[in-house]
Parts: structure tokens; sequence; C-alpha cells
């Protein structure tokens, strides 16, 4: 009768902290969600720009 006597007063204060601990580990705050998808970023558009003329000597005043 003792050694019942004496599992239950060691098991039933492990057991307690055991669920304690699994309540407390993980840590988590708010719900679980699914990660999202990486957006995708647009690029700019490659403008082609018109070369710049040199017109030094062509100018007559």
């Amino acid at each position: 009768m003792n050694a019942k006597r004496i599992i239950r007063q060691i098991s039933q204060p492990l057991g307690w902290m055991l669920v304690g601990s699994m309540l407390t580990a993980c840590g988590q705050k708010g719900p679980l969600t699914l990660p999202q998808p990486a957006t995708e970023v647009a690029e700019p558009a490659v403008q082609n720009l018109p070369e710049p003329t040199d017109n030094k000597g062509d100018h007559s005043g």
C-alpha cells in the first residue's frame, strides 16, 4: 500500500510539471498560419533613350 501512495505522490507533481512545460514550451503567439508565397516584384522597364548628338561644329552663326 505504501508503494502505491509514494508512486502517486511522485507521479502527480511530475505529471503537472509535464503538462505545464508542454503548454509553455512552444511560446506560439497568435493563430498558426501557412507561409504566404513570395510576391513577384515588377522590374522597371528599360527605356531606349536616343543617344545625344554632338552638334558643336554644325551651328553657323
